[in-house]
């Protein structure tokens, strides 16, 4: 735990991050009965990241319907080791308020990728 605050930051300071770029968020877990406290990185962070990092992307569309969407990323990361990743993101009805599945997973399929 005290090395992903660190982690988040480090990141905060090389990414000119500001509040409006993150969100607190708490959720009670079941598993240990206790509230739990985390930080969400908004669209507008994740924006920045990718331009402070110069990181690059390649999105496609694994699966699709009408109450459905999978998005794959594959990210390349210009550090000192050139890392990649690559990873999904999904929206369904079971998950999502909006019914713009495409885009919501497009959304989420680029956070989790950075």
């Amino acid at each position: 735990m005290k090395e992903n605050l660190e982690h988040l930051r480090k990141l905060y300071a090389d990414c000119g991050l500001s509040l409006s770029d993150i969100r607190k968020e708490k959720r009670f877990n079941t598993e240990t009965s206790k509230e739990e406290s985390y930080v969400l990185i908004t669209r507008t962070g994740i924006e920045k990241i990718i331009d402070k990092k110069n990181i690059r992307y390649n999105l496609s569309i694994e699966d699709s319907g009408l109450s459905h969407c999978t998005v794959k990323v594959h990210c390349w990361f210009s550090d000192e080791i050139n890392s990649q990743v690559m990873t999904l993101g999904s929206a369904s009805v079971d998950n999502c308020k909006f019914k713009r599945y495409p885009e919501m997973a497009e959304k989420r399929a680029i956070a989790r990728g950075v």
